[in-house]
C-alpha cells in the first residue's frame, strides 16, 4: 500500500583489469543465476544486444548462484557479468561500463521498500522504516 525508493543503481559490463566491451562477443558471459528468481541482468542485456547487433543475444554462459564467485571469476579474467555498479566499488582489479540505451539513457535497478498501511502503525515497523529511509 506503500512504496519508498530506497537506493537506484547502475547497471553494467564488469569485467577484468584489460576487459574492453568490444571483447563481450567473444568472451563468455558469467551469469548470476537463482531458481525461481528473475535476474534483471538478461533483461539488459538482451535490449543493449538487440539495439546494438539487431539481433538475440547470443553467448557462452557460465552459470553460478552467487554473486562473489560471479565477481571472483570475472577478476581472474574467465569472463564478464552484469552487475550493478556497487559491485566494483573498490576493487582495483575490476572495470566497470555501464550500459547505455540508444537514447544514451542507463539501465538501472531501483530498490523499494514496501508495506503496508496496518504494518506502519506498529512501532518495530515504524523505526525500522525510519533507520532504512535514513540510510537511503
Amino acid at each position: 500500500e506503500k512504496k519508498y525508493l530506497i537506493c537506484e543503481e547502475t547497471y553494467g559490463f564488469v569485467g577484468g583489469k584489460n576487459f574492453r566491451t568490444e571483447d563481450i562477443p567473444e568472451t563468455p558471459w558469467i551469469r548470476h543465476e537463482i531458481s525461481g528468481t528473475r535476474i534483471q541482468s538478461r533483461k539488459f542485456l538482451n535490449e543493449w544486444w538487440k539495439d546494438r547487433f539487431g539481433e538475440a543475444f547470443h553467448s557462452e554462459t557460465i552459470s553460478v548462484n552467487s554473486i562473489e564467485a560471479v565477481v571472483n571469476l570475472v577478476a581472474r579474467g574467465f569472463g564478464w557479468a552484469v552487475l550493478p555498479e556497487v559491485h566494483t566499488k573498490n576493487r582495483e582489479d575490476l572495470r566497470f561500463f555501464p550500459i547505455t540505451k540508444k537514447d544514451g539513457s542507463g539501465f538501472r535497478r531501483n530498490t523499494w521498500l514496501l508495506c503496508k498501511n496496518k504494518s506502519v502503525k506498529k512501532e518495530v515497523v515504524r523505526m525500522f522504516m525510519e533507520c532504512i529511509l535514513r540510510k537511503g
